[in-house]
């Protein structure tokens, strides 16, 4: 912070490293809504019909139409906002949902998406139909999520700590206290190693303090190693 404040005379205040969480839900989740809005005093409905549920291994989320969009009978997705509010959805799901991180490992199916066309007596411009369905699109959405229950996720990582042998009992302390219970730990004439999987928030900033514990010859890899329920 004082190297930055010197260079650029800015005042610069440096936080800790913070890991991107994600979340996924627990079990199913469904919900039918009907939203009204009165643009110029006449009264407009939207209807919106989904369902959630877990999808493991899947990796990311899908935002899937289920119902019709025959233009020849009657649509439960109507063709002009469906295909476009559903791939919005999806594009968004790479950051955030509702109020949500990422979501990861879960499926919505839309089966309905439906709203009124306002009568001609509203003046053109008042009204933002297509703004208006995705403001129900998210209601039913968080609806639904919060029916099926949501878990939030925190990124793993498989890690490697080398150290001299005579380090070892205290690394694997610092180890333990950080919720990084080794699987295999070896000790010889070239050093110690330690392997194991860690949540990514309790190992940030261990890579300083095992160079200060091992007089600057502790080195720690990390491997990605998908996400995991945040621990109580």
């Amino acid at each position: 912070g004082e190297r930055l404040r010197r260079r650029f005379d800015r005042a610069f205040r440096i936080g800790r490293p913070v890991a991107e969480r994600a979340f996924t839900v627990s079990g199913p989740g469904q919900e039918e809504l009907e939203l009204h809005i009165r643009p110029g005093g006449e009264d407009v409905a939207a209807r919106v019909r989904l369902e959630v549920s877990p999808a493991p291994g899947l990796g990311v989320a899908t935002v899937d139409l289920a119902g019709s969009t025959d233009r020849e009978v009657e649509p439960a997705i109507e063709p002009d906002l469906g295909p476009a509010l559903a791939r919005s959805l999806r594009d968004a799901a790479t950051v955030a949902w509702v109020g949500h991180p990422a979501p990861l490992d879960l499926k919505v199916v839309i089966h309905e998406l439906r709203v009124a066309r306002p009568p001609a007596s509203v003046p053109e411009g008042v009204f933002d139909r297509e703004g208006f369905a995705a403001h129900a699109l998210d209601q039913a959405l968080a609806r639904a999520l919060w029916q099926a229950g949501t878990v939030e996720l925190e990124p793993r990582f498989r890690y490697e700590v080398q150290c001299p042998q005579e380090v070892l009992s205290g690394v694997l302390a610092d180890l333990k206290a950080r919720g990084a219970e080794p699987d295999s730990v070896a000790a010889g004439m070239l050093g110690a190693r330690v392997t194991g999987v860690v949540a990514l928030p309790a190992i940030l900033g261990y890579a300083t303090e095992l160079r200060s514990r091992s007089r600057g010859q502790g080195v720690i890899d990390l491997v990605p190693d998908g996400f995991a329920p945040v621990a109580e």
